[in-house]
């Protein structure tokens, strides 16, 4: 592919339908700059008093936590003759990449306002001593797509990027599919399930196994009641620390309607 002086560093991956496509291995698109995730913005709610100095802080008023914005930025890339693609990406798309318009073609269908479950810059993987990939991280969220085909000799690509305020770790539990206990149906490790009008007149009580801190995602409020205490779950991630949790089985119980993402990962960070 190409006569590019670069090696394959700072390449980016995509997840789709379970298969991981790599910025250079599978796009032969070479970064124009270090590609980096810029920091999600602040949710602020300041309240002007008439007659006093400075405004009231309501920032932190209604959750009692910091809320985040969504991450918003671009990575831009540059394409180089000849324009070609790999056969795992030419199978995805069911383009014949021969030219710059194709490869615009396979570029769009591929990424245009397209949601990608797992974006992961390799400059955050973590290597041991060996080697060995131990760690790194991955954003969820929505990317577009401008080209420019202007420059005879090669093709410039933007990625436009719209992400999820937080990153998980690599081993999250978050993307992998609902793992039941073997013997009991309502002992979970991570996974879905939905708490609706037939489930007990919206309640549901599940068991949760190998506890340490638990983030709770749900699409509307509700409660859940876990021993002797009480929380109320908003829209969105809710995480449970660890002190909260027992050794073996917790008794939850939901109290609500919709959809429950149980994610056992630590390490959500900005």
């Amino acid at each position: 592919m190409g006569e590019f002086n670069y090696d394959g560093g700072h390449s980016i991956k995509f997840l789709k339908n379970g298969v991981l496509f790599d910025t250079w291995e599978d796009f032969h698109m070479a970064p124009k700059s270090r590609p980096f995730v810029a920091e999600p913005s602040v949710k602020t709610n300041y309240i002007d008093v008439p007659g006093a100095d400075g405004s009231l802080d309501y920032t932190e008023a209604l959750t009692g936590s910091v809320l985040y914005g969504m991450r918003t930025g671009q990575f831009d890339f540059i394409v180089d003759l000849p324009y070609e693609v790999s056969s795992k990406l030419a199978t995805a798309t069911g383009i014949n990449v021969t030219n710059a318009i194709s490869f615009q073609s396979a570029i769009l269908k591929f990424f245009h306002g397209r949601k990608f479950d797992q974006i992961i810059l390799t400059d955050e993987y973590e290597y041991d001593y060996r080697g060995n990939l131990v760690s790194g991280y991955f954003y969820t969220g929505r990317i577009s797509v401008k080209s420019s085909l202007a420059t005879k000799d090669y093709i410039q690509i933007t990625l436009q990027y719209s992400l999820n305020p937080y990153k998980y770790p690599l081993n999250s539990t978050k993307m992998l599919d609902w793992k039941w206990n073997e013997l009991f149906g309502n002992t979970i490790k991570y996974g879905k399930f939905s708490v609706s009008d037939k489930t007990y007149g919206k309640v549901r009580t599940i068991y949760l196994e190998e506890v340490q801190s638990v983030t709770i995602n749900v699409t509307n409020p509700m409660d859940m009641v876990l021993g002797a205490q009480t929380f109320h779950l908003s829209t969105g991630d809710n995480v449970v620390a660890a002190s909260n949790w027992n050794v073996g089985g917790n008794k939850c119980t939901f109290f609500g309607y919709g959809l429950v993402t149980v994610d056992y990962s630590e390490g959500r960070t900005l």
